[in-house]
């Protein structure tokens, strides 16, 4: 992960919420000290080859990983790996306030918690804010900051200039998530880049 350090955590971010399920199987597994796939599976509602792409990914990353010394090889177990172990914590309380919130379907798409840095760390105009979430095309910028007002997490408004530029900012409310997902993408940008 080269380049401008404010990218960093959106960076980060994008990476863990590549598989919309990521963050719920973490805190799931995170929850129980350890989860076997027909638990994640029959928790989470969602299909076996999905689950096994994100459990997959998360453990690419560290995150979790298969209990070798447990159970049978068709029905495993999935405990925290070590980085799993760092972001356990805000892993599980930012799954909380989204399902408190009930923002799941907004909030865990790939693009909605690194925008939401995004505009945390000062960008305030479209372009700043796409040109931060690298690897985001202007459309799933566009999409996620509709997501992101949708849900009020953000505020849109627009500026007395001429072509008329919208502007986006926080509101009070984002600010638990926020917090939340700073402490998620912490250990996971000293990983990523190391």
């Amino acid at each position: 992960m080269s380049g401008d350090p404010k990218d960093a955590a959106p960076r980060a971010l994008a990476r863990f919420f590549h598989h919309r399920w990521a963050l719920p199987a973490l805190a799931h597994v995170a929850k129980d000290g350890g989860c076997k796939f027909v638990t994640l599976h029959k928790r989470l509602g969602v299909a076996p080859p999905v689950l096994r792409r994100t459990l997959a990914q998360l453990g690419q990353l560290d995150l979790v990983v298969r209990n070798t010394g447990y159970g049978h090889p068709l029905r495993p177990e999935y405990v925290l790996g070590d980085l799993g172990k760092e972001v356990a914590s805000p892993a599980q309380r930012l799954w909380q306030w989204i399902e408190e919130a009930e923002v799941e379907r907004s909030l865990l798409k790939k693009w909605s918690l690194p925008a939401l840095t995004v505009i945390g760390l000062g960008a305030e105009r479209f372009s700043e804010i796409n040109r931060l979430l690298v690897g985001a095309t202007p459309r799933a910028t566009t999409l996620a900051l509709k997501e992101l007002v949708a849900v009020d997490l953000a505020s849109r408004s627009i500026g007395d200039g001429y072509p008329p530029t919208p502007y986006y900012a926080l509101v009070r409310r984002a600010r638990r998530p926020l917090a939340h997902a700073r402490a998620l993408s912490a250990p996971l940008v000293q990983a990523l880049v190391a």
